[in-house]
């Protein structure tokens, strides 16, 4: 009988700076945390259903302290704590359809899909003094989602933090610029980890 096989996923996110006419600037690179609601999102992908089709950009119209943003959270703290002054969120559609690729057809190693979406959209759950800005708004972190028919209904597949110990950091709003998060998952199969093509 042949042995189950585990599912790996693997994320990094490469967020940049979009100004027109000119190329993208990449700003900088960062691991993913995968949540546990990926996984429900994974089970109904394979049903056809609630497939990844947007992003949280997340920004602070103040500083934002290392301790506000935990890595591990669920959708509805964007609209709670999330969205309380300074803080807020835009909700922002896939630019296009996701690409996929894979680097060796025969072990099924890093089976790659990729998202992008950019700093356009509307702000959920506004509040006073809390609109996204040219030149005050700061991005501090994304997370990659299924849109819902409202945002009550997204789930998150992965989150990001621009800045912590070791990120670089937050990244302004700027007049006719805007940032934008570019999103690759990895899926591969455990048995594959250290064994041998042959």
């Amino acid at each position: 009988m042949r042995e189950p096989v585990g599912l790996y996923v693997y994320g990094d996110v490469e967020i940049f700076l979009r100004r027109p006419g000119q190329p993208d600037e990449t700003l900088q690179r960062r691991k993913n945390l995968v949540l546990y609601s990926a996984y429900d999102l994974l089970a109904k992908a394979a049903g056809g259903q609630q497939l990844v089709n947007g992003m949280y950009l997340a920004y602070s119209n103040d500083a934002v302290p290392a301790d506000v943003v935990p890595p591990e959270r669920r959708a509805s703290w964007y609209s709670t704590t999330g969205s309380v002054a300074p803080l807020g969120f835009v909700r922002v559609p896939l630019i296009g359809e996701p690409s996929y690729a894979s680097t060796d057809a025969t072990r099924y190693l890093n089976n790659r899909v990729s998202f992008t979406a950019i700093s356009d959209g509307r702000v959920c759950v506004p509040v006073s003094g809390n609109e996204l800005t040219d030149g005050v708004s700061k991005f501090y972190g994304a997370a990659l989602i299924w849109l819902g028919a409202t945002y009550a209904q997204d789930v998150l597949f992965s989150a990001v933090n621009f800045k912590d110990a070791t990120g670089a950091d937050y990244y302004l709003k700027i007049p006719n610029g805007q940032v934008g998060v570019r999103w690759f998952l990895s899926f591969y199969p455990s048995a594959a980890i250290g064994s041998s093509s042959e």
